[in-house]
């Protein structure tokens, strides 16, 4: 069974000092506080890859907003981590979708 904890109730702080075990597979952040949910990444990509040497083997950005084509984010999910337990894919821009693209990206 997996746990839902929404920094919103919880509260930035208490969210951020949590340990999540085992990490999540699927996290989303959202919010109006750019610089803070940018934290909450680089504090989930240091958790899930402690290796710093492996980061740019195992860590995609992508635009969700910068692309229509949903191709290169399968591919990107679809992707084995390489010499690391875990592999990272954020995406961004989701809010700024059109409706249709929304569906697309389920």
């Amino acid at each position: 069974m997996s746990s839902v904890v929404m920094a919103g109730q919880n509260g930035y702080r208490a969210f951020m000092a949590r340990t999540p075990a085992p990490r999540p597979q699927l996290v989303v952040i959202a919010g109006n506080e750019h610089i803070l949910a940018d934290e909450v990444v680089r504090r989930f990509v240091e958790t899930a890859l402690p290796d710093e040497s492996l980061r740019p083997l195992n860590v995609d950005t992508l635009d969700a907003a910068a692309s229509a084509d949903f191709s290169t984010l399968a591919e990107r999910l679809a992707a084995l981590p390489f010499l690391a337990e875990r592999r990272v894919v954020t995406v961004r821009g989701c809010v700024e979708l059109r409706n249709d693209d929304r569906i697309a990206l389920r």
